[in-house]
């Protein structure tokens, strides 16, 4: 039986997993999670996780283990964002004594996609076009579109032991306004950054939302009431959970949260274009799938990206089904389904 070591690391928590099975059957046996910011080192958390789950390796001996973490990787070794260590493969494979494989957190989200019902409102949450339909998937080209802490892109092609999995950093690529709202926005950015010279992060992530409040604020938002104080007086990083969670009771949570989704559909549409994904668009991360009512609840985001100037771009936009990630395990299943590819091709 095939039991990987799946790992991701992420700025808040490192979660260990036994995964046994095969693609579609995957189960996970047994999970340790530990604060990443608590360890000093990945063989630290590996140690505990290792003593954690010691009762079901006998059960289930590891195959090969396969890594994700947010950075570039570089041959064996990845040099993380948001940790002060770093990862290298040669390290785990003496400490495990089996394969390993080190891949960055969007191509473990991009590895997880065939695994995925698209159907299955537990795993997918599909977003129809504004004319109602639902395109069917055809070919094999898939991409992803994950806004969280940062924003991040890749795409696949194949199945199988034929799937190709491919990071990209698209996330950090220029972003064009819809209209006069995300003109102005931009323009205000320009401004607080001292630069002409914009990236779709700064639009489609968490610091996203937090840049558009701070904009809707420079438009006379917040201005008052005890939600308007809470937003003016809270961090960067604090603005975005309170915008999310008073965005259907306040006028000016409201507005940001669907300026940022604007935005997201805007960058969407760039990244569908590029990769003509028409087995499926898949929008990863945190934000969407914890603000659902954003996406499904009307058509803002359908709308921003179906829209174009060009009428013959928007005929390819309107074969692109589109889905929002909803399973919070999706990097672990990921990780296993690479490991379990590499250990079929080193046969």
């Amino acid at each position: 039986m095939f039991t990987a070591l799946a790992c991701d690391v992420g700025g808040t928590n490192t979660t260990f997993a036994l995964i046994s099975g095969h693609p579609h059957e995957f189960r996970i046996v047994a999970r340790h999670r530990c604060a990443t910011q608590r360890i000093t080192s990945f063989d630290e958390g590996l140690s505990e996780a290792m003593e954690s789950m010691v009762a079901h390796t006998g059960d289930h001996p590891i195959t090969r283990a396969c890594v994700s973490a947010a950075g570039p990787v570089h041959g064996e070794s990845v040099q993380l964002t948001n940790a002060s260590w770093d990862l290298h493969a040669g390290e785990i494979r003496d400490r495990i004594g089996a394969p390993v494989n080190l891949i960055n957190d969007l191509e473990a989200v991009c590895y997880a996609v065939p695994l995925l019902e698209s159907d299955n409102p537990e795993q997918c949450e599909r977003l129809y076009h504004p004319d109602g339909t639902d395109p069917i998937p055809h070919g094999s080209v898939r991409a992803v579109v994950a806004a969280g802490t940062g924003l991040g892109v890749g795409f696949l092609s194949g199945d199988g032991f034929d799937l190709r999995v491919f990071p990209s950093e698209g996330g950090h690529a220029d972003l064009a306004e819809l209209d006069g709202e995300t003109q102005r926005f931009r323009d205000y950015l320009r401004s607080t950054r001292g630069s002409d010279t914009l990236e779709a992060e700064m639009f489609v992530s968490g610091q996203g939302i937090a840049n558009a409040a701070c904009f809707v604020e420079t438009e006379g938002g917040f201005s008052s009431g005890r939600i308007g104080e809470s937003v003016r007086s809270a961090s960067l990083e604090e603005k975005p959970p309170i915008v999310s969670r008073h965005a259907a009771d306040d006028p000016d949570c409201r507005r940001a949260m669907r300026l940022f989704v604007r935005m997201y559909g805007k960058f969407a549409a760039g990244t569908a274009l590029t990769f003509l994904p028409y087995a499926g668009l898949y929008l990863g991360g945190g934000i969407a799938a914890k603000n659902l009512q954003h996406f499904v609840g009307d058509d803002t985001f359908m709308r921003a990206f179906r829209t174009h100037y060009n009428e013959s771009m928007q005929r390819p936009l309107a074969r692109i089904p589109v889905r929002v990630i909803r399973d919070y395990d999706v990097s672990l299943f990921g990780c296993a389904h690479c490991a379990y590819i590499q250990a079929g091709r080193s046969r």
